[in-house]
């Protein structure tokens, strides 16, 4: 029998000794490397939502700058409205998109030599010229307040810009056709005709170039070999006339309600 000596059972009983050591330190190892892994993957993490909620911040920021940027270049296009003088009818404006343009040099039921059926449709559009006003409305809307012209049933009467307009290019029309509508005028109501005429002209233009229509025209050869004539397909937003003109026609006054100076005691100022 083969001998085996102390020293040599003491080493291979050292060795499995330190192998079992061993495993039991990798295994402590093990389990304290857990924590870390799970802290460094927690932290991987926590970075990434930090970079992506920054990234969603700069995002934002640079839209909302856009926005403004993109505001404020509009505004400086939009029309302003402090200054404005205020009128009872502004709440009840509507606007819409019109293509109407005057440019065919057809007649339409306001234009051409006088007809019935013309003269009918100039006195319903302008009908409702006036409306009763009172003294606080008209101060508001920056009238003065000095002798002022008085209604019947109390008031003042007052017109929309818009409908003095009218009057005057009606009063234009009755003037070009005047041996229709004013014969056997005396030299005298002549003048006075164009005086009128003249200052509804400057009326007009006021009012023209206070809207200014920058719609683009064209022109073209048409039936005239003389020179071009001028045409457009532009659109515009316009008022929507009706919810002017409904406004007026409830509103509206005549023009026999209207006191003179001696019909009413100067004590009522």
């Amino acid at each position: 029998m083969k001998s085996t000596s102390f020293f040599s059972l003491s080493a291979r009983g050292s060795g499995n000794a330190d192998d079992e050591e061993s495993q039991h330190l990798m295994e402590e190892v093990n389990d304290y490397s857990l924590p870390f892994s799970s802290l460094a993957s927690h932290l991987e993490k926590t970075l990434i939502y930090k970079r992506v909620y920054i990234f969603i911040i700069h995002a934002a920021l640079v839209l909302l700058v856009g926005l403004l940027l993109h505001y404020h270049h509009d505004s400086l296009n939009v029309m302003p409205l402090k200054g404005r003088t205020w009128s009872p009818v502004h709440p009840f404006i509507e606007y819409e998109v019109n293509g109407q343009r005057a440019t065919d040099h057809h007649y339409s039921q306001f234009s051409g030599p006088p007809t019935p059926e013309q003269d009918d449709a100039w006195v319903s559009l302008t009908k409702p010229t006036g409306f009763n006003a009172t003294l606080e409305e008209l101060d508001k809307a920056g009238e003065s307040l000095e002798d002022l012209a008085r209604l019947k049933d109390g008031g003042y009467p007052a017109s929309l810009g818009v409908y003095h307009q009218l009057h005057c290019l009606r009063q234009i029309r009755l003037y070009i056709y005047r041996n229709k509508y004013y014969p056997n005028l005396t030299e005298d109501q002549d003048a006075n005709l164009i005086a009128h005429i003249d200052h509804c002209t400057e009326a007009l233009r006021l009012a023209v170039m206070c809207h200014g229509d920058t719609h683009v025209y064209s022109y073209s050869w048409g039936e005239s070999a003389y020179k071009p004539d001028a045409r457009s397909s532009s659109k515009s937003i316009c008022v929507k006339w009706s919810s002017i003109e409904d406004w007026a026609l409830a509103n509206m006054v005549h023009a026999e309600s209207i006191l003179r100076p001696e019909e009413y005691s100067e004590s009522l100022s």
